[in-house]
């Protein structure tokens, strides 16, 4: 039960959140590839830690970390890129 309540209950949540919202509005092909970055440096935080350090996955707050550096470095990139692309224009 409280595998549940930690882990599938809030991804069934955030799956519905999602297909409802993206239902209504079509991604640009730029907000669609920011949210295959986002999810690719989930899943590459996640298989490094499976990997490294899996008790890490066992702790709420380090799974909420992996998200949070997920954002950041998500949020780097956009921006680096956003920015190069404004040089070249």
């Amino acid at each position: 039960i409280l595998y549940n309540v930690i882990y599938v209950i809030p991804l069934i949540i955030i799956v519905l959140i999602s297909t409802i919202k993206l239902s209504k509005t079509k991604l640009s092909e730029w907000q669609g590839r920011i949210l295959k970055l986002f999810s690719g440096l989930m899943m590459f935080l996640l298989g490094v830690t499976l990997l490294l350090m899996p008790e890490l996955l066992n702790n709420v707050l380090s799974t909420m970390g992996l998200l949070v550096i997920a954002l950041i470095t998500a949020y780097v990139i956009v921006s680096i890129t956003e920015r190069y692309q404004k040089i070249d224009d």
